[in-house]
Formats: C-alpha cells, structure tokens, sequence
C-alpha cells in the first residue's frame, strides 16, 4: 500500500503537459512587458483562424502530433532529442546547418524552454547556443514565443528575440546581424507551419 502511494506522489509531481492547464492566473496581454526584447519577427502581432487549447495541443504538449521533432525533422536537422515537460522546463538538442560562409556547415544546438501557461495563452521562452560554430562561447539568443487568444475563434501570436553576449569579440555586429535573420526566418517558418498543420 505504501509502495503504491509513493508512486503516486512521483507521478503529482512533475505530470507529463498533455492538458493545457494554466499555472500562472494572469491574462496575458498583447503588450506584455516580457515581450520587450530588442528585435521583434513581426511589425504587429500574427492572427490565425483556432483556439488555445487547440494549437497546444498540437504543437506544443507532449503527445503533440505537430510537435518540435516533426518540425526539426522537416527542417533537415538530425540527431534530435525532447525532453519531456518537467516543472514547465524542458530541453531540444540538435545538429543543424549553419548557413555560415565560415566555420563548419553543421553544428550541434541546444534549446532550453520555460513556458508559462496563462488563462488566455501560452509563453515559451528559449535560449539557444550553437556549440560548434566560431564565438559560439560568446552569445546565446533569448527568443519569446506568445500565443493569446482573443476570444473569437482566433489566436495571435507575438515573438521578440536579442542576442545575448557573455563574451567580448570582435565579431559581434556579424553575429548580431546574421543571428537577426536566422531567427526570423526560423520564426516565420514555424508560424507558417503552423497555419499548414492546423
């Protein structure tokens, strides 16, 4: 008998997100504070045509049918592994293409999430370092990815990004520019990914 409720308390603790259930009771907003970030994807914040239980159920849960493994996987990125949710943390490690004229063509990648599930929404927060391109000691890329729905059948969905320097280097305007373009374009894709899957 003990044997079974101490299973159960393991289990309580860190359940599998598979239901989309709020741990934050604040509404977001379309002008949340947390997405102040440097850079923004998009001029004004993207409709699309679904509902928040919905969209993460599909996307970003962990039974989801759409979910970063199938997206990596499209993209051509290999040696993908998820962690499950655990306390609204979890990690993606990956190879991608670099897209860099210097420096190898591939590098190993490592995304690190926090979500916040509000009753109106969803925030992830990533953090992303390439661990074999050059200075990529040097800077990592803090990204926010906010879906809130509006009440009528439709979701927007916001993003802000900065690079983030731990180390000096005389390559930072490089690396400051050419992360700017590989993140909107990843971030565009995977909108438009979603509007494909849904």
């Amino acid at each position: 008998e003990g044997e079974e409720n101490e299973g159960e308390e393991n289990t309580e603790v860190n359940p599998p997100i598979d239901i989309y259930t709020p741990n934050d009771p604040t509404p977001l907003t379309l002008s949340d504070p947390n997405l102040s970030l440097k850079y923004n994807v998009y001029p004004t914040p993207q409709s699309i045509p679904s509902k928040i239980p919905t969209v993460f159920s599909k996307f970003i849960s962990d039974s989801a049918e759409f979910n970063l493994l199938a997206y990596h996987t499209r993209l051509g990125d290999s040696s993908i592994t998820i962690t499950p949710w655990s306390s609204h943390k979890r990690e993606i490690n990956f190879t991608c293409k670099t897209g860099s004229p210097i420096g190898p063509e591939k590098s190993r990648a490592v995304k690190s999430q926090t979500i916040t599930i509000h009753p109106n929404g969803f925030k992830v927060t990533t953090e992303t370092r390439l661990l074999d391109v050059p200075n990529g000691d040097a800077f990592y890329v803090t990204e926010c990815f906010c879906v809130i729905e509006d009440g009528d059948d439709k979701i927007f969905i916001l993003d802000g990004f900065e690079v983030n320097f731990v180390k000096s280097t005389m390559f930072k305007s490089i690396i400051e520019r050419k992360t700017k373009e590989e993140t909107r374009k990843w971030v565009k894709n995977y909108v438009d990914y979603w509007r494909e899957c849904l």
